[in-house]
């Protein structure tokens, strides 16, 4: 099992559901959401992971952020970036690393807030969320979608008042909604 951090903007996700059903294999755990704390192991403690994130969401107040833009990842994804609210986010991230947590930053990735749209490689089956990697490109099938989406003119606009930890079993299959943090 791993827990992981997110936030599920309170938006009309009806258009990102479409896309995410299709073309990303891990929309049955959570839907549209940002990732504020990836994938951790359970030996971490849920008791004190719960402490960590409550004592550090303690120093934050509700912010605004607008949801538009589109961009290709390292890995292959389609990401839907975050315009306004991009470094209030990124800096939340930074300090829930901090502590207990920096065993678990990955330094070789850069975070970059957003909502996973689809992944485009060609063997799906061989990539894993937990352990991202860059595998084989599905140009073709990315350029097709990314028109699709640039189309549709993605853009939104909401608060950031509640993250939600949550536990994933290891197959990745299954999502436990463990507890509500609100900003205030």
């Amino acid at each position: 099992m791993t827990y992981a951090l997110i936030y599920k903007p309170q938006i009309d996700t009806s258009l990102i559901d479409m896309f995410q059903q299709e073309y990303d294999p891990y929309y049955h755990l959570a839907g549209a959401h940002f990732t504020l704390i990836f994938p951790t192991p359970e030996m971490i403690g849920e008791d004190q992971l719960i402490q960590h994130i409550k004592n550090t969401l303690d120093r934050w107040k509700p912010f605004k952020i607008h949801i538009q833009g589109l961009e290709k990842s390292w890995d292959n994804w389609l990401y839907l970036l975050v315009q306004e609210g991009n470094s209030e986010l990124t800096k939340l991230h930074d300090e829930l690393y901090a502590g207990i947590m920096s065993p678990f930053l990955r330094k070789d990735l850069p975070y970059i807030p957003h909502i996973g749209l689809g992944l485009f490689i060609k063997r799906k089956r061989d990539y894993k969320v937990t352990n991202p990697r860059r595998l084989s490109f599905n140009q073709s099938e990315f350029e097709r979608v990314y028109k699709k989406a640039k189309s549709l003119n993605l853009n939104y606009e909401t608060m950031v008042e509640k993250l939600e930890l949550v536990k994933l079993d290891n197959e990745l299959k299954k999502i436990v909604w463990v507890k509500k943090f609100i900003l205030k």
